[in-house]
């Protein structure tokens, strides 16, 4: 055995604290976790930098072509086409919003509510800015 600075003590059994119980290794670990004092603000700045669109806003004549197509789909409903939409969706958290493609097949025309009804979802008129 070499000399070390220690030899005399290496030996030692260590009894631990006789009147505090010992922590658990979790709640050392988290003793040396990364402090972040500003909590959120990584998540804040991420929100404010996410982008959205603005809602176009449709001229007569797109809401002419918009408005025959809806009374053709309410002819041929029984039929069950598969169409496409493009709707805006408005931001929950932020104004504006995005544009969003929904497909499917055509399950119905509510008139009342004023909606498209499709095998993957319902979308309003008012939304709807293209139907194919």
């Amino acid at each position: 055995m070499s000399s070390g600075k220690y030899d005399d003590i290496i030996d030692y059994q260590y009894s631990g604290p006789k009147n505090h119980p010992r922590m658990s290794r979790l709640n050392r670990a988290a003793q040396f976790a990364p402090f972040a004092a500003l909590i959120g603000h990584h998540a804040a700045l991420q929100e404010t930098a996410r982008c959205t669109d603005r809602p176009m806003i449709l001229d007569d004549s797109k809401i002419e072509e918009l408005n025959r197509k809806i009374a053709e789909l309410m002819n041929i409903r029984f039929d069950r086409p598969v169409i496409s939409v493009t709707y805006f969706l408005a931001d929950n958290h932020k104004s504006g919003g995005s544009y969003e493609e929904l497909s499917g097949e055509l399950m119905g025309v509510d008139e009342y509510g004023k909606k498209l009804i499709l095998s993957s979802g319902e979308i309003p008129f008012e939304t709807i800015v293209d139907i194919q």
